[in-house]
């Protein structure tokens, strides 16, 4: 669908909301070392459509060390809709700015997804059809419908009018504004919620104050996703690992925040900067996970003019 006809569409869905069109749906996948996962993934986006349905959906396996970009070709093979894209550095970030840069095309909407998620049947369709129909939204957020918590993050996402990075449909014409500012995630950040919602809310570069309006919020309609195990010895690594990313996170939206006008490049610098508060403060030996982040933090910063993310820029998108 050309996305000048979207009004058009937008006011016919609200006239007629079982009016019945083609739906050209991209979708850009985010897979890192997700081989136990990506094929359940990939299967609920196909069911999700008809053979009718004009469906793209790019697959960037980022930095993946598994067999993750073998089972996304044998797919690719019996799906001509699935496209591989492997892309060396392991980050979201990179992804993000590769596809939003060089895959996105004018379809009307754009879904990005983890690739440890799942999308229930019909969710996307109907998630397409509520932006279409809301001209003023530049995005959909997918909410969380498994998990222990998935009530209280559905709180959050209500009231806070949030955009969690598992799920979430953006409209055309955002993606080509941020395009023409040419703005981009920092590479290095770890978990872009934060920015994203700023960037596809509020007035831009990325400031507050975000406008609700620009944000449909559905409790009803997101992602399923396989909690966590106590008893699993590889799901209790997962989530020491993110908590560990969760840590360094926070430090790094603390920063940014400062200045959401003027995004970085990449995090080199204010990670030097963490590190060097790090280094100043006293850390209690049952802030584990602080430690953690000064250490990981002083063997990629050996010294105050190291970079580690510059250096990958000429491989970036």
């Amino acid at each position: 669908m050309l996305p000048e006809l979207l009004p058009i569409y937008s006011a016919s869905l609200a006239r007629d909301p079982h009016l019945v069109i083609k739906f050209a749906c991209r979708v850009a996948l985010f897979a890192h070392n997700e081989e136990d996962r990506i094929g359940a993934a990939l299967t609920s986006i196909l069911n999700s459509f008809t053979a009718e349905d004009d469906l793209r959906v790019h697959v960037l396996v980022n930095g993946s060390t598994d067999g993750t970009i073998e089972i996304v070709r044998s797919f690719a093979r019996s799906h001509p809709s699935i496209v591989p894209v492997e892309l060396r550095i392991g980050d979201k970030c990179n992804a993000w700015n590769y596809y939003v840069y060089h895959l996105a095309d004018e379809s009307p909407c754009h879904f990005f997804m983890d690739g440890d998620v799942r999308c229930p049947p019909g969710v996307l369709e109907r998630m397409w059809r509520e932006l279409a129909a809301k001209p003023e939204a530049t995005v959909i957020a997918g909410a969380p419908l498994s998990g222990r918590n998935q009530k209280y993050y559905r709180d959050i996402q209500r009231r806070w009018n949030w955009v969690f990075g598992n799920l979430y449909g953006v409209a055309a014409h955002r993606l080509r504004r941020i395009v023409d500012l040419g703005l981009k995630l920092p590479l290095g950040l770890r978990g872009n919620d934060h920015i994203i919602t700023q960037l596809l809310t509020g007035d831009l570069p990325a400031r507050e104050p975000r406008e609700p309006a620009r944000m449909i919020v559905r409790p009803d309609l997101g992602y399923e996703f396989d909690p966590l195990q106590p008893y699993r010895l590889r799901d209790l690594k997962s989530y020491w690992r993110r908590q560990v990313t969760y840590c360094l996170r926070q430090l790094q939206i603390g920063e940014l925040e400062k200045d959401l006008d003027h995004l970085p490049r990449t995090m080199d610098e204010i990670n030097k900067k963490i590190l060097a508060d790090l280094n100043r403060r006293w850390l209690s030996p049952l802030r584990i996970t602080d430690r953690v982040v000064r250490q990981r933090l002083r063997r990629m910063y050996p010294s105050p003019d190291s970079v580690y993310y510059e250096s990958m820029l000429d491989e970036t998108g």
